[in-house]
């Protein structure tokens, strides 16, 4: 998918987490976020570090990827833009968490459950959260100013 107009160069910004230079995937701490959203996701690593919760984050998976949300035309949304595609999403642990299973439970490896409560706080919405079969447990999506 290739995003044709400036809407990325308008909305998007380069954030930079320290949190993430040295998890796999973290590209240096620097992600691609929607401009509106990006002292929320600064505030939301900050708090996680705070509260110790770091050493849950094993991998970080992406963020913004101009997509649908399914990549199958087969499947319900396949025409439906992604919250990655606007710049509003991360996904952290895939491999334990993948779409339409459950996410791995607290304690198991893997698991983001512990990270869930301050990302609510923060105004991020859990992908866990979403009814089967479209749970998707690596998802973190801004919901709302916080």
């Amino acid at each position: 998918m290739v995003i044709t107009n400036d809407w990325a160069a308008r909305n998007l910004v380069n954030v930079l987490l320290p949190q993430l230079a040295a998890v796999p995937g973290g590209n240096g701490g620097r992600v691609r976020f929607h401009r509106i959203a990006a002292d929320q996701l600064r505030r939301l690593w900050r708090a996680w570090e705070e509260y110790g919760l770091l050493r849950l984050v094993l991998r970080y998976d992406g963020d913004f990827v101009p997509r649908t949300i399914a990549s199958d035309p087969r499947q319900p949304g396949y025409n439906v833009l992604s919250n990655h595609a606007y710049g509003v999403a991360f996904d952290i642990n895939a491999r334990w968490n993948g779409y339409g299973v459950q996410a791995a439970l607290v304690g198991q490896e893997g698991s983001v459950r512990e990270l869930v409560e301050l990302a609510n706080i923060h105004g991020f919405y859990w992908g866990g959260h979403w009814p089967q079969p479209i749970q998707d447990g690596m998802h973190f999506e801004w919901a709302r100013e916080a």
